[in-house]
């Protein structure tokens, strides 16, 4: 048997079985030496309680000095010589001790396996057999006989199942251990992942606990005041993108995250109002396969990099541009004098100077888009107008231009759309959403371009029947210097500077705009505008989404 050294939880266990066998020999004894006169000078009985001593001081001094576990043995089978000899002396007063040796034999069973299960099996027959030798009647019946045979056998599968209990227990043991060891090991590795990603991460369980946040997104929280075990409190400094005005506790991040599905991607700035830090925000529920709510992840990035970068391009774009404007204001206003010098007779020399004309209009019309991009927001001058009319108003030049490419313009105008706008920039739009309806349109195509209130808003609305645009490209129509695959392909020409400025405008107007595309059908571009204040009728057109 190996001797190994004894593990604290198996120490404990045997600790507790031998001292309760010790206090049920007690209790024995005392009944004994009350009950029965005759065994108190029996050497048997005293044999069995000195044993039953010898045992439990042993036990004791093997944990005392922590000796290996193989000499552990030596007590449960110093018990069953113990149950043996008290039995063999008060048989015929106290059959029940047998009992006794349920302790030691489930004890050699589950701690020693096979060797344990044998030696309780020659400790069971040990202690019914000293009785029957005691005893010339014991075997003289079938029935003692049967009681004797079931007595060992008794006490050999307690020994067995004893052990086959403790060894399921120990297998169950070891998967969970292993289980825990490689839960364990996806913990380390997870807070390394959270660690390491370049965003700010952090969890929570259902009820809105902190259950982990890396370093990053614990720093960005400070900035902004955040308590990050409690999302239900607002963050302190927490600002609109002017730095003057707090953003709503209601609106904040945190508080929304723990208790709605999904944040969407969200802008804040935080920190102290002389130093703002642009954080982009998102979070999203967690839910179990039966649809539970597991928790929720918030992610965060510190958007200052991009912003400074953006900005830069901002600075340079408004650099280049005015460096291209001047060259060019030259070259139109040449063009003016040599046309007017012209003969009347020269043919050529009048095309070709229409030629430069229309050529360096259109590097006019790119140079203006690239100083509309440079400036963050458009500043706007408005008017209460009737859009429809100024609409039409715009519509005329661009009968011409359609056809020219083969396209069919048709206009469709509401009545009294009043509606409080910047003329000069609806007229960008305008000029913007059609030269986009126009090149991307085959010969033969047409284009559509209404106004019509629609609830409260004024709805400038442009289609096409063109080739229309791929769900990917559609998902970033309206970013900056964005050109789709078909516009690439077909070598149609722009900055792809269009829409974006289309949004930057209308979202100026504190008004939306939207688009619906299908590739091969066409494209739906819907520009909405507030209507004026007082405006508004009851019935209105609805207008494509």
């Amino acid at each position: 048997m190996a001797l190994t050294q004894q593990q604290p939880e198996s120490v404990r266990i045997r600790l507790s079985a031998q001292r309760f066998f010790a206090v049920s020999s007690v209790v024995v004894a005392t009944c004994v030496v009350v009950g029965v006169p005759a065994a108190r000078t029996a050497p048997t009985f005293w044999a069995g309680w000195v044993l039953v001593v010898l045992a439990t001081v042993l036990l004791e001094g093997l944990h005392r000095f922590r000796a290996p576990d193989g000499w552990s043995a030596l007590v449960p089978v110093l018990d069953v010589l113990a149950v043996a000899l008290l039995r063999a002396e008060l048989m015929p007063t106290m059959a029940g001790l047998a009992v006794l040796v349920v302790v030691p034999a489930l004890w050699l069973g589950v701690a020693h396996g096979r060797a344990g299960i044998v030696v309780a099996g020659l400790g069971g027959l040990v202690v019914f057999t000293l009785p029957v030798l005691a005893s010339t009647e014991a075997l003289s019946t079938a029935a003692n006989v049967g009681r004797f045979l079931l007595q060992q056998l008794q006490t050999a599968g307690l020994a067995f199942f004893g052990h086959r209990a403790a060894t399921e227990l120990r297998h169950r043991r070891h998967r969970l251990d292993d289980e825990l060891r490689a839960a364990r090991r996806r913990e380390l590795i997870g807070r390394a992942v959270l660690q390491g990603v370049g965003s700010g991460v952090i969890v929570y369980d259902a009820a809105g606990r902190l259950l982990a946040a890396n370093e990053l997104a614990r720093a960005i929280s400070e900035n902004g005041g955040y308590d990050l075990a409690r999302p239900d409190l607002p963050g302190r400094r927490v600002w609109q993108q002017d730095g003057v005005a707090p953003v709503p506790p209601d609106r904040q991040v945190l508080g929304r995250a723990t208790s709605e599905e999904h944040v969407p991607d969200t802008l804040e700035w935080l920190g102290p109002p002389h130093d703002l830090t642009p954080v982009g925000w998102n979070a999203r529920r967690m839910h179990d396969q039966d649809g539970s709510v597991l928790g929720t992840v918030v992610v965060c990035h510190d958007l200052t990099t991009s912003f400074r970068a953006r900005r830069s391009q901002e600075q340079f774009l408004g650099t280049v541009t005015h460096e291209l404007r001047t060259p060019l204001t030259s070259i139109v206003g040449y063009v003016d004098v040599a046309e007017s010098l012209i003969p009347p007779e020269d043919a050529l020399l009048r095309r070709s100077m229409a030629a430069i004309r229309r050529n360096s209009e259109e590097l006019s019309e790119r140079v203006a888009q690239l100083l509309s991009t440079a400036d963050s927001r458009p500043e706007l001058r408005e008017e209460e107008v009737d859009l429809g009319d100024l609409v039409a108003s715009l519509a005329g030049r661009w009968q011409r231009r359609c056809a020219d490419l083969g396209v069919r313009l048709h206009c469709s105008f509401d009545d009294d759309v009043p509606a409080a706008v910047d003329p000069h920039q609806v007229a960008r739009v305008v000029d913007a959403l059609l030269s986009n309806a126009a090149k991307f349109t085959p010969p033969g195509g047409d284009v559509r371009l209404r106004v019509v209130q629609d609830g409260r808003t004024a709805a400038l609305v442009v289609s096409d029947t063109g080739i229309g645009m791929a769900p990917a490209d559609l998902d970033r129509a309206f970013d900056r210097f964005q050109r789709g695959d078909a516009a690439r392909v077909g070598a149609v020409q722009g900055l792809g500077l269009g829409l974006g400025l289309v949004r930057r405008i209308v979202e100026a107007h504190r008004g939306t705009v939207t688009m619906h595309s299908e590739a091969r059908v066409g494209t739906t571009v819907t520009a909405r505008f507030p209507l004026a204040v007082g405006s508004l009728r009851p019935e209105a057109t609805p207008a494509p989404a």
